[in-house]
């Protein structure tokens, strides 16, 4: 059986080093639960920290590296034997900085996705503008692999019909969103957002959702959930726990029978 799962956090302050402690525990558990069964495992945007300015960017993209963050994961995928798409990661290329998504099966990377589209919003309690620090991607992340073709988009990206119109075309079955929403814009359209791109694209989506407050007090909504190409919730996390996860069996198939039944080509 293939099988998604959303491995959500907390966004309370950790080190590097216990944050990987928790994630490798809780795939031990995961691949433990579930034995035979394939595994896409996704984990939240920033959920080895949220930086805020700078400084703080700077460090995180040192913290990568120095603690050879890159290289653990796939380690991990090899060693639970799945799909791992590690949220997000500050990565320093050519002086600048992006917000990435890699993702790792085997013990190697089999993709990687820049954000495309930069967070800035004027909040009641908080500006935000990831312009000011990161420099948004301009490709898309397509991956074929035994759970189909998958498509990786980060958190604001949902927003933006037209990448997902894009990501239509090249018919994808997953959408793997790692995210940290803020608790604000989540309650009114996480959901709403979620479902939509699920109905459009006809295919499964993942939103995995980063929860609770920051150490630098930002508020993250959390509330991870697995969509059917159908709009149907088939897991959610209502909760709000350190680390905890979802999810649900997904059936191929079922994405050629929604197509077929109500094509939009």
């Amino acid at each position: 059986m293939k099988r998604v799962v959303a491995l959500e956090l907390s966004a309370q302050g950790r080190s590097f080093t216990y944050t990987l402690e928790l994630i490798a525990l809780e795939l031990s558990k995961i691949r433990q639960k579930f034995i035979d069964d394939e595994l896409l495992v996704v984990l939240p945007e920033n959920f080895l920290g949220y930086p805020q300015d700078e400084k703080e960017v700077e460090a995180h993209a040192k913290g990568i590296k120095k603690f050879n963050i890159i290289e653990k994961f796939a380690q991990l995928s090899k060693k639970y034997n799945l799909y791992l798409v590690a949220g997000t990661i500050v990565q320093k290329l050519s002086n600048k900085y992006f917000i990435t998504s890699i993702v790792f099966y085997n013990g190697k990377i089999i993709g990687a996705y820049q954000k495309n589209h930069l967070f800035k919003a004027q909040l009641p309690t908080k500006a935000f503008d990831e312009g000011k620090y990161f420099t948004p991607g301009d490709k898309l992340c397509i991956i074929d692999t035994t759970f189909g073709r998958i498509a990786i988009g980060i958190c604001f990206d949902i927003r933006f019909a037209k990448m997902f119109v894009e990501l239509k075309k090249h018919k994808v079955d997953i959408i793997c969103l790692p995210a940290a929403f803020s608790y604000l814009t989540g309650v009114k359209h996480w959901e709403i957002l979620l479902r939509a791109r699920a109905i459009e694209n006809q295919a499964y989506i993942i939103g995995c959702g980063l929860n609770g407050l920051s150490s630098n007090g930002v508020r993250c909504f959390g509330n991870s959930m697995i969509i059917d190409p159908d709009g149907c919730i088939l897991a959610e996390q209502k909760n709000n726990y350190p680390i905890s996860y979802i999810d649900a069996p997904i059936d191929l198939a079922f994405i050629s029978k929604i197509r077929k039944l109500l094509p939009l080509d």
